[in-house]
C-alpha cells in the first residue's frame, strides 16, 4: 500500500498552515513536512499548537540555510526538496513524495476522493501530476470555500513515486533517466501521459490544460487584496529586492473564468471536521495575531513600493509595476503611475545609448 509524504516550505504563513494542514491530512496524506523559513511572524506558536496535537505533522526550522554559500542559498526551494526526497527514499520507507506551496491545495474533483484512492486506481507510475486552478476573488483570511471562481494554468505539481529513476529535482516535475528499466512514464490524473511544450517542461499543452480531470491543484495565491498585497512583501531566493517579483499582479477576472462548487453533504462533512480540528487545536487566537500580521505587512509592502519611487534599483520598476497591477489602493496606483514614468525615462534614455553605441560601432566597421 502507498504511503505518501507531502512536503512545503513556509515563511510567514502563520495565518494559513492551519487550514492547509487540515485539507491533505483529510484528504489522505500520510504524513506532513513543513520547513519554516525566515519566518518573522508567530509561526512558531501555531507550529507548537498544531505539532503537539497530530504526530503526522512535522515542522524543521530551516534557516540553516541563510548560513549556506550563496549558490545554495539562491536555490533553498531545490536543496531542501533534495534533502527531503532523499530521506524519504532511503530512511522513512515511505513510496511516494509530493511538494506543494502553503497556498497550494491538492483536491479531488468530487471532494471526497482520498489521495490514496487516485493513486491505487492509476497503476504504477514515477510521477503523478496535477494542472493549477488559480483561485480569484476570495474574502479576507477565508477558509477553504466549497463555491469559487478561478481559471485554469497550465502549471503542474506532481507526486514522485521514490522508486524512480530521477536525475534532477525540479520544483514542479522532476527529469528522470527515461531509459531506466525502472522508469514507469509521467501521467495526469485521468491516467494519460503527460505532454510539455519544448520551452515549458514543467507546463501542460493548452489541450492538456483545458481537459477535466478527477483531482486539481486548487492556487489559492491571489486571496484577498490585502493579503496579497501582504504576500508581495516576501522577497526573493536572490536578496535583491524585497519584493517577489514573479506575481502578475492582482487578477479579478479572466477570459476563461470557471466556477467550481463542491457537493454539498461532501463539503459540510469537510468543514463540519475542519472545524473540530480548529477547535481541538485551541488556536484562535494565535491565528488573529497571524492575520494581524498580514494586515501590517499589507501596509508595510505598500510602504515598500512608495519608497521604491524614488530609491529602487531601475531594473526592477517594470516588476513593480506589474505586480502591484489591479488593486483598487489610491497609493498603490499613484505610486505604480510615478514609478511607470520613471521606466518610461529609462527605456528612452536607453534607447538613446544603445542608438549612440550602434552608430559609433557603425563607424569604426566603416574606416
Amino acid at each position: 500500500m502507498a504511503k505518501i509524504k507531502l512536503v512545503a516550505i513556509a515563511k510567514d504563513e502563520g495565518a494559513y498552515l492551519a487550514d492547509w494542514v487540515f485539507h491533505h491530512l483529510y484528504f489522505g496524506f500520510d504524513e506532513i513536512e513543513v520547513h519554516i523559513n525566515r519566518s518573522s511572524d508567530n509561526t512558531d506558536e501555531i507550529t507548537k499548537l498544531i505539532g503537539s496535537k497530530y504526530s503526522k505533522v512535522r515542522f524543521i526550522n530551516a534557516n540553516w540555510v541563510d548560513i549556506a554559500p550563496d549558490t545554495v542559498r539562491r536555490v533553498m526551494q531545490y536543496t531542501i526538496y533534495s534533502e527531503a526526497y532523499w530521506r524519504a527514499k532511503y530512511e522513512e520507507g515511505f513510496s511516494h513524495i509530493c511538494f506543494l506551496d502553503i497556498d497550494e491545495f491538492w483536491t479531488p474533483k468530487d471532494f471526497s476522493s482520498s489521495i490514496h484512492h487516485l493513486i491505487e486506481s492509476l497503476g504504477t507510475f514515477s510521477t503523478l501530476s496535477f494542472g493549477w486552478i488559480n483561485v480569484i476573488n476570495e474574502s479576507e483570511f477565508q477558509s477553504y470555500p466549497r463555491l469559487f471562481y478561478g481559471y485554469k494554468d497550465t502549471a503542474v505539481k506532481s507526486i514522485i513515486n521514490l522508486d524512480s529513476p530521477i536525475t534532477r529535482m525540479q520544483l514542479h516535475l522532476p527529469e528522470f533517466d527515461q531509459n531506466a528499466s525502472n522508469f514507469c512514464g509521467s501521467i495526469l490524473a485521468d491516467g494519460n501521459n503527460i505532454e510539455c511544450p519544448p520551452k515549458q517542461p514543467q507546463h501542460l499543452t493548452a489541450s492538456l490544460r483545458d481537459k477535466d480531470y478527477p483531482a486539481y491543484i486548487h492556487h489559492r495565491m491571489f486571496r484577498s487584496q490585502l493579503e496579497y498585497t501582504a504576500l508581495l512583501l516576501r522577497g526573493n531566493p536572490r536578496g535583491n529586492t524585497p519584493f517577489k517579483m514573479n506575481r502578475p499582479g492582482y487578477v479579478k477576472n479572466h477570459a476563461k473564468l470557471i466556477q467550481i462548487e463542491h457537493d454539498e453533504n461532501a463539503y459540510n462533512k469537510y468543514e463540519q471536521t475542519r472545524t473540530e480540528f480548529i477547535k481541538n487545536l485551541q488556536i484562535n487566537d494565535a491565528l488573529n495575531n497571524a492575520q494581524e500580521f498580514i494586515r501590517t505587512k499589507a501596509e508595510d509592502s505598500i510602504n515598500a513600493l512608495e519608497y521604491g519611487i524614488n530609491n529602487a534599483n531601475p531594473e526592477f520598476y517594470e516588476g513593480l509595476v506589474r505586480i502591484f497591477n489591479n488593486l483598487d489602493s489610491e497609493r498603490v496606483e499613484i505610486a505604480r503611475q510615478e514609478i511607470l514614468s520613471k521606466t518610461k525615462t529609462v527605456k528612452h534614455v536607453s534607447s538613446k545609448v544603445n542608438k549612440i553605441t550602434l552608430k559609433s560601432v557603425l563607424k569604426k566597421l566603416m574606416r
